[in-house]
């Protein structure tokens, strides 16, 4: 059992807080880890999940399928880093959807 983690990573779009967040041609963007060996990236909307998925290491970027999100909503992302190990850390932003 190991108790290493990876830094949680570092969201750029959208950010914690933002308003007028696009629902359609929405581009997810984080801070890639060389040593994360996926990413596990959640969408919620008040309190449904939208979208749960899993992305190589190495990448960066998800885009959220156009229909996935509803205009004028709180929404939450979270992203996870996993590492070799298994070990998965996680940050959450909310932001509003336009």
């Amino acid at each position: 059992l190991s108790h290493r983690l990876l830094p949680a990573p570092t969201v750029l779009f959208p950010r914690d807080g933002d308003l007028g967040v696009p629902t359609s041609d929405l581009l997810v963007s984080w801070v890639p880890d060389p040593e994360a060996v996926e990413y596990h990236v959640n969408l919620e909307q008040g309190e449904t999940d939208r979208m749960s998925v899993r992305v190589p290491g190495g990448s960066g970027s998800f885009r959220v399928p156009d229909g996935v999100l509803s205009p004028g909503r709180r929404s939450l992302l979270e992203i996870g880093a996993v590492g070799r190990d298994g070990n998965c850390t996680i940050v959450g932003i909310a932001f509003m959807t336009r």
